[in-house]
C-alpha cells in the first residue's frame, strides 16, 4: 500500500495542475504496484471481499492506463482515468481502516 501510495501522489496531484509528465513516464510502475498489491498476500482482516474486489479493480484499471498512455490517447482520457484510479485507491485505504 505504501509503494502505491507513494507512486499515485506523486503522479495525481501533478496531474490536478495539468501535468502528466509524471504519470506518463510512470505508468508501468503504477500498474506494476497494484498488481503487486493485488496478486501478494494480505493479512487475514484485509481480505475482505470488499478488499479483495477494490484491489482487483485498482490492478485493472491501472494496467488500462499504461495502455492508454502506450498508444497515445488523449490527456483528458488519462487524467479521468487517473482520478478513478485515486479514487479506488482511497476507497481502499477506508476499507482497511475500518478493519484494523
Amino acid at each position: 500500500m505504501k509503494e502505491f501510495h507513494e507512486i499515485i501522489s506523486q503522479t495525481f496531484h501533478p496531474s490536478e495542475e495539468g501535468n502528466l509528465e509524471p504519470i506518463k513516464s510512470r505508468s508501468l510502475e503504477l500498474a506494476q504496484k497494484a498488481e503487486r498489491l493485488n496478486m501478494g498476500e494480505k493479512p487475514k482482516e484485509f481480505s475482505t471481499k470488499e478488499i479483495l474486489v477494490a484491489t482487483e479493480k485498482l490492478q485493472i484499471k491501472s494496467w488500462a492506463l499504461h495502455k492508454k498512455i502506450k498508444i497515445g490517447s488523449s490527456d483528458k482520457e488519462i487524467t479521468i482515468l487517473l482520478s478513478e484510479i485515486h479514487d479506488i485507491f482511497h476507497e481502499i485505504a477506508g476499507l482497511c481502516a475500518n478493519e484494523k
